[in-house]
């Protein structure tokens, strides 16, 4: 006769472990979604502030944050101007995904020219020096006092390009974050089916 004993102890050790894991891949996902959502808006502002825009009133990155949210079984990252005034989500659209711009309380849109700016705002040319070099300008004085010189575009819409700082953001946070992911929930589940063996 052949006799084999099956100890179902560890089976069962097994199979209670695989139960709890979901519970703890939950943990883990939220714990990781947090510390790379933290990490995206720091990017998300930073991308505001000079690496993509050039920071001005600073509104922009002060309205960046994340949130994380369940959803049925999934959890969600969102980075990005999440709420706040209208015309900053406007604001922020128009930068990422690029927009043409038309005048709003005026006949004639007005843009400051770059070439006639220093990075910090202060005007290279003399109005005289301007009207020689470039066609339909004026001089504004900014709140600040500065002069700055302006081009006029009669009736154009002007076309604003994509600067995309939330899907730079994306780009970098989101293959890290998936693989530290991978990474963790593959072990949480390992511990929690098999312990610390």
């Amino acid at each position: 006769m052949a006799e084999m004993t099956i100890d179902l102890r560890e089976l069962v050790a097994l199979a209670e472990g695989l139960l709890r894991a979901p519970a703890e891949v939950a943990k883990t996902t939220d714990r990781l979604l947090t510390k790379w959502g933290a990490i995206g808006e720091g990017i998300a502002k930073r991308k505001v502030s000079g690496d993509v825009l050039k920071r001005r009133t600073g509104r922009l990155a002060q309205s960046i944050s994340f949130r994380v949210t369940a959803e049925n079984l999934d959890r969600v990252l969102r980075i990005g101007v999440l709420g706040g005034p209208e015309s900053v989500l406007v604001y922020a659209a128009a930068h990422e995904y690029g927009a043409e711009i038309t005048p709003k309380r005026a006949k004639v849109l007005t843009i400051p020219l770059d070439a006639a700016k220093t990075p910090a705002g202060v005007p290279r040319f003399t109005a005289p020096e301007a009207k020689d070099q470039f066609e339909a300008t004026f001089w504004k004085r900014s709140k600040a006092g500065n002069l700055i010189l302006f081009g006029v575009r009669n009736g154009e819409l002007v076309p604003l390009p994509p600067r995309r700082f939330l899907g730079q953001t994306a780009d970098e946070v989101f293959p890290r974050l998936q693989a530290e992911l991978q990474e963790d929930v593959v072990e949480t589940v390992r511990t929690e089916a098999l312990g610390n063996a």
